[in-house]
C-alpha cells in the first residue's frame, strides 16, 4: 500500500531543498525516470520493470524510460555488425551459386 502522506512530504522537501540549491527539474519523478532508466539499461526486462512499476501496459511504462547516446550507439553497432555477417554471408552464397 502506497503512504501517500509519505510520499508528498518527501516531494515538499525536495522542492524546498532544490530552491535552496537553486536546482531546476528536479523531482520525485524525476527521480523515478532516472531509475527506471538504469534499471532498464542494466538489462531488467521491461515486463519485469512494469510489474515493479504498476504501469497498466509496457506503452506507459516507455514512457517514463530514457534513450542514452550509449544506447543509440549500441544499437548501431548491432546492427553494423549483423548487415556485415549478412552480407558475407550472401556473398559466399552468391559465389558458391556461380561455380
Amino acid at each position: 500500500m502506497i503512504n501517500y502522506c509519505l510520499l508528498y512530504f518527501l516531494e515538499i522537501n525536495l522542492r524546498d531543498a532544490c530552491l535552496k540549491l537553486e536546482f531546476e527539474g528536479v523531482s520525485t519523478h524525476s527521480f523515478r525516470r532516472t531509475a527506471l532508466t538504469h534499471i532498464s539499461e542494466k538489462g531488467v526486462p521491461l515486463r519485469h520493470i512494469q510489474a515493479i512499476t504498476g504501469h497498466e501496459t509496457l506503452a506507459a511504462l516507455e514512457r517514463y524510460l530514457g534513450v542514452t547516446e550509449q544506447q543509440k550507439s549500441s544499437v548501431i553497432a548491432t546492427l553494423d555488425s549483423y548487415y556485415i555477417k549478412c552480407s558475407r554471408y550472401l556473398y559466399y552464397f552468391w559465389v558458391s551459386r556461380r561455380k
